[in-house]
């Protein structure tokens, strides 16, 4: 599975992400200030999970309908970034097959996975 992150996810969990031999691509890396539907549209044409902690991807999917192969939206403002990055990689490795074509959420007690019925 490919994921793309968003310029919202630090570089930490990146980084991190890839020493677990994910293929991660970052915004961050290589088209900082892209807006948001680009970067949605670049997701899909890769066919990549997009990492984010920016709610407007949900605006993006549920009310104007655009494609996606999978949002996982990441919402633990309070974790200090090593330990986020830890339960970030954790959650993914656990329900790594399930966010492909599902709208999900990562928060400190639970991961809220809804398959999208327009993938």
């Amino acid at each position: 599975m490919i994921f793309l992150a968003d310029e919202s996810i630090e570089i930490q969990i990146v980084q991190g992400l890839r020493q677990e031999k994910f293929q991660v691509h970052s915004i961050t890396e290589t088209q900082p200030g892209l807006p948001d539907e680009r970067v949605l549209q670049k997701a899909h044409a890769i066919k990549a999970v997009l990492l984010t902690q920016d709610k407007d991807f949900g605006t993006l999917i549920f009310q104007q309908k655009r494609l996606t192969h999978g949002v996982l939206l990441i919402r633990l403002p309070n974790f200090h970034v090593n330990i986020k990055t830890g339960y970030v990689i954790e959650s993914i490795k656990s329900c790594l097959h399930e966010f492909q074509g599902a709208f999900s959420v990562l928060s400190e007690n639970e991961i809220r996975i809804r398959k999208l019925q327009f993938f």
